[in-house]
């Protein structure tokens, strides 16, 4: 065989070499953006979570900061409700007891929405407030306990806390006192 009979013989493998080498190439490189999609979703699960968690307790302290120092806003509209509802001048918000009629968690129960303020809605999530109050013991205004549950939620990920408060009352003055917070 001379020389020039070999370089005219053409069969093809050196293509079929090249097409396997860029398939591999292609497979790594569509694997390694699989991977770093889902390590980005991961993270920006990570910190829509984180996000939900800060922003359920730093609104749970500071309702817990209103109702423990008093005032106008929070402090006035559990503390007038629920010891008019105890001493029997209204019925407006029944304390919670799933064994009696009228005391179930549908009628004892009251949830809000914070819309206030924008800025922080927009990077916290919907933030939700969800109350609820026991009075059990010797049906004394000191054996009230108000629980407060604040949910943060955004991008389907979610944190709750869940805050109790022991009502101690001093002829007319009310106050409440954090009890517990899980």
């Amino acid at each position: 065989m001379n020389s020039k009979n070999i370089l005219k013989k053409k069969d093809g493998a050196a293509m079929v070499l090249a097409i396997c080498i860029m398939s591999i190439f292609m497979v790594l490189c569509l694997s390694l953006f699989l991977s770093s999609s889902m390590l980005m979703k991961r993270a920006t699960a990570l910190g829509n979570r984180e996000q939900c968690r800060v922003s359920s307790v730093s609104v749970s302290k500071e309702l817990e900061y209103n109702l423990v120092d008093g005032g106008d806003g929070i402090y006035k509209y559990v503390t007038d409700t629920i010891k008019n509802n105890a001493l029997g001048y209204s019925v407006g918000w029944p304390y919670l007891d799933e064994n009696e009629y009228g005391h179930r968690s549908t009628e004892a129960t009251r949830e809000f929405e914070m819309t206030e303020p924008e800025d922080f809605i927009k990077n916290s999530g919907e933030i939700t407030l969800k109350l609820y109050w026991e009075y059990s013991g010797g049906r004394t205004l000191n054996d009230i306990i108000l629980h407060v549950d604040v949910t943060a939620e955004k991008s389907g990920e979610k944190h709750m806390v869940r805050s109790m408060y022991k009502l101690t009352a001093y002829g007319d003055n009310l106050s409440w006192k954090l009890s517990e917070r899980r």
